[in-house]
């Protein structure tokens, strides 16, 4: 899983992992805390429904960002585009916090890198054979 999540190699590589994994970390664990506040009727995020509904959804949207950095590779502008509203969605939903929030913009700006490079690396090999 990694090697293909490290091109196209460097820095650019580490950060896509990095960013996969800050994306799937708080994704899973937003869903199922917030899937446990629903099932349970716990009032620890909110104690509205519709607010731990939304919650949900938006981090299913940031584990969503994670499963575009894993596509990326194939399909460019999907996975750049998941992973870029992951990555907003994550700074969104925990803005509060600082560091969730610079860690989704983060993320984002990564995705939009890794999928430039990506993408370049694609048409070099394609003018080359």
């Amino acid at each position: 899983m990694h090697d293909h999540m490290r091109s196209p190699g460097g820095r650019l590589g580490l950060l896509s992992v990095i960013s996969t994994y800050i994306l799937a970390f708080f994704g899973v664990l937003g869903v199922a805390t917030i899937g446990w506040a629903l099932i349970f009727d716990t009032t620890w995020w909110s104690d509205d429904r519709s607010n731990l509904w939304f919650g949900l959804a938006n981090f299913a949207i940031v584990l969503l960002g994670a499963v575009g950095f894993l596509i990326m590779d194939r399909n460019h502008l999907l996975g750049a585009t998941l992973a870029v509203i992951g990555g907003l969605a994550l700074a969104f939903i925990l803005v509060w916090a600082v560091v969730p929030a610079v860690l989704g913009v983060g993320a984002a700006v990564v995705a939009v890198l890794r999928a430039r490079a990506l993408n370049e690396q694609d048409r070099v090999a394609a003018t080359s054979v």
